[in-house]
């Protein structure tokens, strides 16, 4: 995903929109301009997330900014369980969707 901000501001905006969707952030690594969420894929719910809660189900996830240029960033998303399938794939694009529409509010 690109963002057309500077990397300050798409830091401040990302880090809002993630905050505002309630995402629960692991770790924020200013200076690399990275930062950890875990989150369930809506493919994980079901019968565990009723029996354990949801924390059985959690995955890792690392968002990453990095300069494009002076007025745009460009966005990352890892899977730290190195699994990036489709689940997972589905999940990154429902995430930045939801990011995007926090942000053009």
């Amino acid at each position: 995903m690109k963002i057309y901000l500077p990397i300050s501001s798409a830091w401040e905006s990302l880090s809002w929109a993630l905050d505002q969707l309630e995402y629960e952030i692991e770790d924020k690594d200013i200076k690399e301009k990275s930062l950890y969420i875990k989150a369930v894929r809506p493919s994980d719910e079901g019968i565990f997330t009723l029996i354990f809660d949801d924390e059985a189900v959690k995955k890792t996830f690392k968002i990453y900014l990095k300069d494009f240029d002076k007025d745009s960033t460009n966005v990352f998303f890892f899977d730290i369980s190195e699994e990036n399938d489709s689940e997972t794939k589905s999940f990154s694009y429902e995430l930045f969707k939801n990011i995007l529409e926090k942000l053009k509010k």
